[in-house]
This record gives structure tokens, C-alpha cells and sequence, in this order.
């Protein structure tokens, strides 16, 4: 038996998947570091008071700091592996607060799972095109 793609004029358009998904991830990391950066800061601060980091305050602006050069790397493809292996470990940490204690953000557990997904299929096959970062 054959399988017979019922679109097969976009599998030319391939190539541009990853794209796709760097756009989304990206935009979707850049949105929750200008929570942690903006809005909900307060909240952000005492929720790393309670798991006992000090200064809170500190480590909420470094972290939405580390989330925007992330999310900007992921967006133009510098570094992509890079940039998400550390959006894998941030989701995956999120995942499991999530499942722990309410985050101050209202972001449900699937939309971190979805992006852990994502990140994790940059991981694996790159930036793909078009993107600053070169296949070796």
C-alpha cells in the first residue's frame, strides 16, 4: 500500500518548520521574561523568597534577563542548541513547580509541556532555516 501525501506542494516549504517553531518559542520566552521584568515582578519576588533565594528580587531580574537573551537567540537562530538547552531546562523546571505550587504566572502546565516539546526538537535537529547559526 502506498501513503499518499494529500499536500504534497508544501513539502517544499520543510525547511521553514523550524522556523516556525523558533518564532513561537521565542516570542513565547520573551512574553514570560517581561512578566518576571514588568507586571508581575512582586509576585515573582515572593514567590523566589519562599524556595529561599535572597536577594529575590536580584534573581527575578536575572532570570528574566537570562529568559530574554534566550528567547532573542532562539528567535534569529544564533546559538540555537544552546540557547534551547536552557529553555529544556527552564520548562522542565517549570513542569515540575507547576505540578508543586501554583506559579505566579497563569500559564497552564500544557502550554510549558508544549514548549518543552519545542525546545526539545530545536535541541535535537537545530535552527533550520533561515537562522545565523551554520549545520557543521
Amino acid at each position: 500500500m502506498k501513503i499518499v501525501n494529500i499536500f504534497p506542494a508544501l513539502l517544499s516549504y520543510a525547511v521553514f518548520a523550524p522556523l516556525i517553531l523558533r518564532l513561537a518559542l521565542g516570542f513565547f520566552i520573551l512574553k514570560f521574561a517581561k512578566n518576571k521584568l514588568d507586571k508581575n515582578q512582586a509576585s515573582y519576588v515572593s514567590f523566589f523568597e519562599t524556595y529561599g533565594f535572597k536577594p529575590a528580587r536580584w534573581y527575578v531580574i536575572a532570570f528574566g534577563a537570562l529568559e530574554i537573551i534566550i528567547g532573542i537567540f532562539i528567535i534569529i537562530g544564533l546559538y540555537t542548541q544552546i540557547a534551547a538547552l536552557l529553555a529544556v531546562v527552564i520548562f522542565i523546571v517549570s513542569l515540575i513547580v507547576s505540578h508543586k505550587k501554583t506559579l505566579p504566572s497563569a500559564t497552564p502546565t500544557a502550554v510549558y509541556a508544549l514548549l518543552l516539546i519545542i525546545a526539545l526538537f530545536l535541541l535535537i535537529n537545530g535552527a533550520g532555516l533561515p537562522a545565523l547559526d551554520l549545520p557543521l
